[in-house]
C-alpha cells in the first residue's frame, strides 16, 4: 500500500515532464490525484483486512458474527468477541456424533476413541487387554466402541410370559438394523475424508 507522497512520485513518470512546467498548478493536481489514489489502496486494504476476523474491526467485524448468529455483548472487546465468533459449532464434533450413535444403541453409553492420542503400543509398562483396541491409523481415524448389546435377561412363570421357542430364559434382542443406522448417521455426520470404525465389546460398561 503505497501513501500519497509515495503514488506523487510514481504518477510523475507515466507524463510528459513539460506537464511541470508550470509547477505550482502541476503539483496540485497531481498531489490530488495521488491523494485520490493513496485513499483507494487503503480502502482496498481495508476490505481484505476485513475478510480476516483477526484483522476485521466495527461494524465488519459485527457483520461478520451476524451471519453465523452471534451478537457481540455489551462492552465486550475485540479480541473475546472473536474468539466466539470462531467457535462455530459443527455437527463433525465427538459429542455430537457420540450423542447421535446413544440414540441408536439398545444399550448406550458408547465410548469415541481418537487414534492420534489413543493408539496403544506393547512395552514393559504398556500390555494389550480388553480395553485397548489397536489400529495402524494415526490420523484421520477413530473408534466407536459400543456397550454389549444384550437386554439382562427376563423371564418368569405368569399368565403373559412363559417359555417357548419365542421367549425364555436369558433371550436378547440385537438387530443388525441398529447398526446399519449407525453407519448412516456417522456417515452424514463425520468430516469428509475421515474413516472409522465400530467395534461392540464384550462389557455393559465401556471406559
Amino acid at each position: 500500500m503505497l501513501t500519497q507522497d509515495q503514488w506523487f512520485e510514481k504518477i510523475k513518470k507515466f507524463v510528459p515532464s513539460c506537464l511541470f512546467a508550470q509547477e505550482d498548478l502541476a503539483i496540485a493536481t497531481f498531489q490530488a490525484i495521488a491523494a485520490l489514489l493513496a485513499q483507494t489502496d487503503q480502502d482496498a486494504q481495508d476490505h481484505f483486512n476485513a475478510t480476516f476476523l483477526t484483522r476485521a474491526t466495527t461494524p465488519i467485524l459485527e457483520l461478520e458474527g451476524e451471519e453465523r448468529n452471534i451478537v457481540r455483548l455489551t462492552e465486550e472487546l475485540d479480541s473475546s468477541y472473536v474468539k466466539r465468533i470462531q467457535r462455530i459449532t459443527s455437527q463433525t464434533d465427538l459429542a455430537n456424533i457420540k450423542a447421535a450413535v446413544d440414540a441408536l444403541l439398545l444399550v448406550s453409553g458408547c465410548v469415541i476413541s481418537e487414534a492420534s492420542k489413543d493408539s496403544p503400543y506393547c512395552n514393559r509398562k504398556t500390555y494389550c487387554n480388553r480395553d485397548n483396541y489397536l489400529t495402524a491409523f494415526l490420523n484421520d481415524f477413530f473408534t466407536i466402541i459400543t456397550p454389549k448389546q444384550t437386554h439382562s435377561p427376563y423371564s418368569f412363570i405368569s399368565r403373559n410370559c412363559f417359555c417357548s421357542r419365542a421367549n425364555f430364559v436369558g433371550s436378547y434382542l440385537l438387530s443388525q438394523l441398529n447398526y446399519s443406522l449407525i453407519v448412516t448417521v456417522v456417515d452424514s455426520m463425520k468430516a469428509f475424508g475421515v474413516m472409522y470404525r465400530i467395534i461392540e465389546s464384550t462389557r455393559t460398561v465401556v471406559n
